[in-house]
């Protein structure tokens, strides 16, 4: 995903020591994310990164509406809306969000306001929101 990031938030290690804050912008909104790459990028500069959802998605919903990967600011929830491309037996989720592919863990027996369907089904369209999400740089 090709995102700008707009300012790095230095002093927001995790407990590890790891993974600056950034303020990013992509095709689908702005948000924020831990940036996992050895070097942190300066406001400004644009780069391709992936991201990741760590943990599990507790939650989810049906979605209409445009991809979205959007926080209110730093440190607040981040919310998700894509199309799912696939559904994996480990509960593994592929979403394409922003041109982008990512991957999710859904937690079984969750289904939003679904009722007793535990995972969605490719094709349809899904929200989420995450405590945070990982940006990995990587090389086009």
């Amino acid at each position: 995903m090709r995102v700008e990031v707009l300012e790095v938030l230095r002093g927001t290690e995790d407990e590890s020591g790891g993974g600056v804050g950034v303020v990013f912008r992509s095709a689908a909104g702005r948000a924020w994310a831990r940036w996992c790459g050895a070097e942190v990028p300066g406001a400004g500069t644009v780069v391709h990164g992936e991201v990741d959802v760590p943990g599990e998605v507790a939650a989810w919903r049906p979605a209409e509406g445009p991809d979205l990967l959007v926080a209110d600011a730093p440190g607040a929830a981040v919310r998700l809306r894509g199309t799912v491309d696939g559904v994996g037996e480990d509960s593994v989720v592929v979403i394409r969000l922003g041109g982008a592919i990512l991957l999710a863990e859904f937690a079984g027996g969750t289904a939003g306001e679904r009722g007793d369907e535990a995972l969605p089904s490719v094709g349809e369209r899904v929200e989420f929101s995450v405590p945070e999400i990982g940006l990995y740089p990587v090389s086009v």
